[in-house]
């Protein structure tokens, strides 16, 4: 994926600013880590406050639109509810639990899509995949890719705990298919 000048500057300012919705509070500034060599690259960003006391619907756009952009590999989503003793819990500010719904559907359509068309860019590459237990099927193994992708794969039980180079062969929205590039 070629990143524009736009979507540069709206990532610089997502990891100088943070989120509209963190203004103002304690929270630190998000986690990024940034890999390259794959299909395009990865951003991973480990806050999202698109359900947080009032982030209005602009701001809430504007990450939808970020999100369509960069299109992420993976998120992980969640609606924002208060807990006991958290700056935000007394927060008069509360987004309707209707809305948080909503927006949470909305960001989870994006990044479904954006995560199929990285997974799907995997197919016909060679990865490492570190394989880490059995998988339901006999003879199955589940491993992560340098992405974190979920791959499922055939091969010896005595190759858990190892890092082996795999051939993706499909893709789906969640995992990865693979086959050992040699016999183990």
């Amino acid at each position: 994926m070629q990143l524009t000048r736009k979507t540069l500057l709206i990532l610089l300012l997502i990891l100088l600013l943070g989120t509209p919705a963190l203004a103002g509070t304690s929270k630190p500034l998000p986690t990024v880590r940034w890999s390259e060599g794959g299909p395009g690259c990865t951003l991973r960003r480990a806050e999202n406050g698109y359900t947080y006391y009032s982030v209005s619907t602009v701001d809430f756009q504007l990450t939808l639109a970020v999100l369509e952009e960069v299109g992420f590999a993976q998120a992980y989503a969640f609606k924002y509810s208060p807990r006991p003793g958290t700056p935000a819990a007394g927060m008069e500010q509360q987004l309707p639990d209707d809305v948080k719904d909503s927006r949470l559907q909305q960001v989870l359509a994006v990044v479904d899509r954006s995560q199929t068309a990285f997974n799907s860019a995997c197919v016909g590459r060679v990865v490492p995949v570190l394989l880490e237990r059995p998988g339901r099927h006999p003879g199955q193994l589940i491993g992560r890719s340098p992405y974190m992708q979920a791959v499922h794969l055939t091969a010896p039980p005595s190759l858990c705990g190892h890092v082996a180079e795999v051939d993706i062969v499909a893709a789906g929205v969640n995992s990865l298919t693979g086959k050992l590039t040699t016999a183990a």
